[in-house]
């Protein structure tokens, strides 16, 4: 039997009620500070779409009002840095986790209109690997904000080149994935031409348009189609990536601009 003192309406039980209702305020308040802090590197929400973006890379430390840091699995050593007026990424791998990819590079801060049709041009260096295998140098599009692999979203847009075993050749790859499904644009001939070729320093334009994509390497036409993309905007990544147990190896981007195309 509830003793008189435990009765609803004591001082003793108001005291409890007063008490558990601080309690309450207190965690509540300090959840609320928790959720609004944020990273520096943290995908920036609801940042409005621009219609140009240009850097090329030629200060001393890299801009953190155009670009966030990203990265994904495990790396031995890794760098992200300016180095000759050059966007430098570099990852070593040995002993790292077998079963990921990793990624690392940059992604920019604000998404890009592409509702008009633009240009995208930007230049990569291979960087004459001796071992280029499960080596890419990549340039995505996607409407995601990722912090980490624009290739686990499910839309996007990429041009890269993949080192194709067991030397320094390698390849261009043109991909698009649409709502999950992949769509292979250019893969120059892969898997049945498995040479792949000399990649030195590259001038890379993708032009936009709604209804089109035109890919170019050093005014060569690579590939020219429409890839019914799913999205109007997004995201710039410049990315490597490496499968495991691979020592340093490092690849270069530089020139970087988006602008009004014809």
């Amino acid at each position: 039997m509830r003793s008189k003192r435990q009765k609803a309406g004591h001082p003793l039980g108001l005291r409890r009620q007063k008490r558990s209702a601080l309690l309450l305020i207190s965690f509540s308040f300090f959840s609320l500070l928790l959720s609004c802090r944020s990273s520096p590197s943290a995908p920036s929400a609801g940042e409005p779409a621009v219609d140009s973006l240009q850097d090329n890379f030629n200060g001393s430390k890299i801009d953190e009002t155009r670009w966030v840091l990203v990265r994904d699995g495990d790396f031995r050593k890794e760098a992200i840095e300016l180095s000759g007026a050059r966007l430098k990424i570099s990852a070593d791998t040995i002993g790292t986790d077998e079963r990921t990819i990793k990624y690392l590079g940059l992604r920019s801060r604000s998404p890009v209109d592409f509702r008009s049709p633009k240009l995208l041009s930007c230049n990569i260096d291979w960087n004459n690997q001796s071992n280029g295998t499960y080596l890419t140098a990549s340039i995505y599009i996607c409407p995601q904000a990722s912090a980490g692999a624009p290739e686990k979203e499910p839309d996007w847009l990429k041009f890269e080149y993949a080192g194709v075993p067991p030397d320094k050749n390698a390849r261009a790859l043109v991909a698009a994935k649409v709502a999950g499904q992949l769509k292979l644009l250019e893969t120059e001939g892969w898997p049945e031409q498995r040479q792949g070729r000399l990649i030195g320093n590259q001038r890379i334009e993708i032009r936009l348009a709604q209804n089109n994509l035109t890919v170019s390497e050093d005014g060569r036409r690579i590939v020219s189609t429409n890839p019914q993309l799913g999205f109007s905007s997004g995201y710039v990544y410049l990315l490597l990536s490496s499968h495991s147990n691979y020592p340093e190896r490092t690849v270069f981007f530089d020139n970087f601009s988006i602008t009004a195309s014809n």
